[in-house]
């Protein structure tokens, strides 16, 4: 495996050439959010175009190689939603998403591999349950452990919205999805709004606006509460997220959305 990449390099931004494949997984954790929105689209660039071979970027790609770079980008990315080096889940989750909107630039050699304009993942079903796999809570996990794997779940399930293909397999993708994000929603309360505004965005924009309905209702019932409500502490903002919090949870986990997970 190549060494991290210097801080010269992890500090350009992305260029007409990719950095090194290896190296972009390193990248893929830099606070900085430029470096990693580079990073993500050089692993794109690396798996779309098929005259590139693994790290040291040489000619003549063929299928079984560019397979066995694509599987390790995807387990790679997958693995990388429950680390809390750097910024590590923000860049691998948006790397995954941008590899599965990638579709290949051009054939393989010899009917090896997808045609051009194929994606370059085309089974997320596949990715999916790879990212519960790789991200299991059994029970056995505490504190940061823990709360790594499960963001790592939100993560993951956000990646494969973000490739705008979420009804490319009929039904069972979006019910997977769903499952999911409701499933994390459950372990943990702070979990909750992530997962539901995650669960909103899947199904389109009617759930939010139900959810600002809903709080636009609590607001209006709270404005004639008085000087108390005026100077609104700590208390009173945890109420206020309590809130949010129901109001998203009524807009996703009504009887329609429900329906979906049968």
């Amino acid at each position: 495996m190549a060494p991290p990449p210097s801080s010269a390099s992890s500090s350009s931004a992305a260029s007409a050439s990719p950095r090194p494949f290896m190296d972009c997984f390193y990248a893929l954790a830099d606070l900085d959010a430029g470096v990693r929105h580079a990073a993500a689209l050089d692993v794109g660039a690396h798996l779309r175009d098929v005259a590139r071979h693994g790290a040291g970027g040489a000619p003549g790609l063929s299928g079984k190689a560019w397979r066995e770079n694509v599987h390790y980008a995807v387990k790679r990315l997958a693995r990388g939603l429950g680390s809390s080096r750097g910024c590590a889940r923000q860049g691998f989750s948006l790397a995954l998403g941008e590899l599965l909107r990638a579709r290949l630039e051009g054939g393989l050699k010899g009917g090896q591999g997808g045609d051009a304009g194929a994606y370059v993942v085309p089974d997320l079903l596949g990715v999916l349950a790879l990212v519960e796999r790789e991200n299991a809570v059994n029970g056995s996990q505490r504190g940061q452990e823990e709360r790594d794997l499960l963001l790592a779940n939100v993560s993951g399930a956000v990646a494969v919205l973000r490739s705008g293909r979420l009804h490319a397999q009929g039904a069972e993708l979006p019910r997977r999805v769903l499952a999911l994000l409701l499933r994390t929603a459950a372990k943990k309360r702070w979990l909750e709004q992530m997962c539901y505004e995650a669960v909103a965005a899947a199904l389109g924009g009617s759930p939010l606006d139900h959810a600002s309905a809903l709080e636009s209702r609590a607001s209006v019932g709270e404005g004639g509460g008085g000087g108390k409500r005026g100077k609104r502490g700590k208390r009173g903002e945890e109420a206020a997220a309590a809130e949010r919090r129901a109001a998203l949870r009524q807009a996703v986990t009504s009887a329609e959305i429900l329906q979906l997970l049968e």
